[in-house]
């Protein structure tokens, strides 16, 4: 009979992963709490952009001192590789756009030891990385804590593990756009000054025009009670988005209709024209044809002058238009006199 004390499976020595629980200087605002099976990707979110920095962190300036975020973070921070892959526009995730430049840049190479942009990908999801599958940041990633110019943030990463492949739930992915017009970053704020030229408060969708940040977000925020409010933002914010791009579609439509109607007009004009040409061409037919007609009648007054008036035949035409009895024959024949 095995005794307790002896040497554990495989299965018993493997440790259950555990998630660490961080105390924060600022606690976070919860933007969503997504409950789903645990098969699923957790899209629950929350806005670390008012965590201030730890005085007792230090950046690491090696590469074989960063840990895995820190890393990625290195390399978007580098502008010779924004070709390949980049910040996007809210600064709350990146995108890469071209793998195959990637690779071919050797930066996997540099700072990972390896060069498979599939690896890459694999890494990215056991460091808690999450990857959205629809919208305008299709194909990008991004994580909570994984900030744009917030390299202080990256300790409270989770650490690499052997993560399985959980099934996407596209519906409950964040909209960031929203989420950086309630919430921007420091260095995002004159980022969207702009909006307010469209009809949009300065302060972001939550009001408070003119408030520096802080104050602006404990308007929003002060407590556990107060998020009810930052939802309702959010769903202003993300109508707001919706509005835009009806409107923009709406725009792209009523420039079709004006070629359209730009390309109609000038077929109209042109089967216009071509309808006159045909009224001159057939008024000139019929003014020759009168022309021949007149020509054909005068020819036999002049014949029939020159029968009535002997002597006459004999003389040529040119002499009978000279001779005013030919004519005044011609004219009594036609009863004009």
């Amino acid at each position: 009979m095995a005794s307790k004390d002896a040497t554990p499976t495989k299965k018993q020595r493997k440790q259950r992963y555990r998630k660490i629980e961080y105390v924060f200087p600022v606690e976070p605002r919860a933007i969503q709490i997504v409950k789903k099976p645990k098969s699923y990707v957790d899209h629950t979110y929350r806005d670390f952009s008012i965590v201030p920095s730890d005085m007792k962190y230090s950046t690491p300036t090696k590469i074989e001192d960063m840990t895995f975020s820190e890393k990625v973070h290195d390399i978007l921070s580098d502008e010779q590789y924004s070709q390949c892959i980049q910040w996007l526009p809210h600064g709350r995730g990146f995108k890469i756009t071209i793998p195959k430049r990637l690779e071919q840049s050797r930066v996997l190479q540099k700072y990972f030891g390896h060069n498979r942009f599939s690896s890459f990908l694999r890494q990215l999801n056991n460091h808690g990385f999450k990857h959205v599958t629809r919208g305008v940041d299709r194909n990008s990633y991004y994580h909570e804590c994984f900030l744009r110019g917030m390299k202080h943030l990256l300790k409270y990463m989770p650490p690499g593990r052997d993560a399985r492949r959980l099934m996407p739930d596209p519906e409950n992915e964040p909209d960031l756009y929203a989420i950086s017009r309630v919430c921007p970053l420091p260095e995002q704020v004159s980022t969207f000054d702009h909006q307010a030229q469209q009809g949009m408060p300065p302060g972001g969708l939550g009001g408070s025009a003119g408030l520096p940040h802080q104050l602006q977000m404990q308007n929003l925020v002060s407590g556990p009670q107060d998020r009810l409010p930052l939802g309702l933002t959010l769903q202003s914010a993300k109508a707001a988005n919706q509005s835009l791009q009806q409107a923009a579609s709406l725009q792209q439509q009523a420039s079709a209709l004006e070629q359209q109607a730009a390309a109609l007009q000038r077929a109209a004009t042109i089967q216009k024209a071509a309808s006159l040409q045909h009224q001159v061409t057939a008024m000139n037919n019929d003014t020759f044809q009168a022309s021949l007609m007149n020509g054909n009648d005068l020819n036999s007054g002049f014949q029939m002058g020159a029968g009535l008036q002997p002597g006459y035949g004999n003389q040529s035409q040119a002499q009978l238009n000279e001779d005013p009895s030919v004519l005044a024959l011609l004219l009594r024949s036609r009863g004009m006199m």
